[in-house]
This record gives C-alpha cells, sequence and structure tokens, in this order.
C-alpha cells in the first residue's frame, strides 16, 4: 500500500509540475524546453503503469488472502469443537478403561475363588465357569479398549495423511 501511495505522490507532482508549465505559458513567460516535456509524460507513464502493477499485485493479494481466509474458515471443525469432541473421547475412554478395571477386579477375585477350591480339592463346576467368564469379560474389555484408543489414533493421523493439517 506505501508503494502504491508513492506512486500517486509521484503522479501527482508530475501533474502540479505540467500545470505549473502550462500556468507559466499562459502568463506569457518563455515556453517549457520540449525535451523537459516529453521527459515529464514518461515519467508520468511510467508511474501510471507501476501504479497499475501495484493495483492488480495489491488486488491478487487480497484475493489470496480471501482464499485464505475461507480455507481456514471451512476447516472440518473449528478449534473448539475440535477441542470438546477430543473431551468426549477422552470420557469415553474413562469409561471403557473403568470397565476394564472392573472386569480386571472381578477376574481376580473368581480366580482366588478358584484357587482356594483348587487348594482344597473341591472342583465346583460353577466356579470354574464363572472365572472363566470373568477372564472373557475382561478380555473384551481390554480389546475394547485397545480399539477404542487405536480408533482415537487414527482419527488423529486422519488428517494428516490427508495433508489438511500442516505440520
Amino acid at each position: 500500500m506505501k508503494e502504491i501511495e508513492q506512486y500517486q505522490r509521484r503522479i501527482m507532482a508530475a501533474l502540479e509540475k505540467i500545470s505549473a508549465m502550462a500556468g507559466a505559458m499562459d502568463a506569457g513567460t518563455t515556453a517549457p524546453d520540449p525535451s523537459e516535456i516529453e521527459e515529464l509524460k514518461g515519467a508520468l507513464q511510467n508511474a501510471q503503469a507501476e501504479l497499475a502493477t501495484e493495483k492488480t499485485n495489491a488486488a491478487a493479494l487480497a484475493e489470496q488472502l480471501q482464499e485464505q481466509k475461507g480455507s481456514a474458515e471451512t476447516d472440518d471443525l473449528p478449534f473448539d469443537g475440535r477441542v470438546e469432541r477430543l473431551r468426549e473421547k477422552v470420557q469415553n475412554q474413562e469409561l471403557k478403561i473403568q470397565r476394564l478395571k472392573n472386569a480386571n477386579t472381578h477376574l481376580r477375585e473368581t480366580n482366588g475363588r478358584l484357587r482356594e477350591e483348587a487348594l482344597a480339592n473341591i472342583g465346583d463346576a460353577s466356579t470354574i465357569d464363572a472365572s472363566m467368564q470373568a477372564e472373557l469379560e475382561a478380555l473384551r474389555a481390554t480389546r475394547a479398549a485397545e480399539v477404542g484408543e487405536m480408533d482415537s489414533i487414527l482419527e488423529e493421523l486422519k488428517p494428516l495423511v490427508e495433508g489438511r493439517i500442516n505440520a
């Protein structure tokens, strides 16, 4: 913008100089040198060409800025939305972890009873069945937690792979 203002000042100065020369001619003073007039006309044309070029460049830069603003506004989610989405994921992960802890606690308790019965040589089928169910539930909870974690990781990597986020 400063360059445009400088070109405008130069054009105005050239126009004032030409106007002063024209006024001097009307007042009966000596005619200006034709080479000086040609020089001023050339300077004026150069300044006008430079001004037009700078205006074109400024318009192109303004357009690029608008495009960048537009692309920033059309991201998948604004920053606040991303934070909220991540909070929800953390809450889901906490629930899965709590389920896993509960399943593991139940598994430890059932295995403790099974161990006690094994030491007493009492082989109750219901205790063995409960132990196996607890172990199966613990495995399912562990798998669900791992799948959730992988989904979170993949979801965060997806924009990077697609090239939508600048690293």
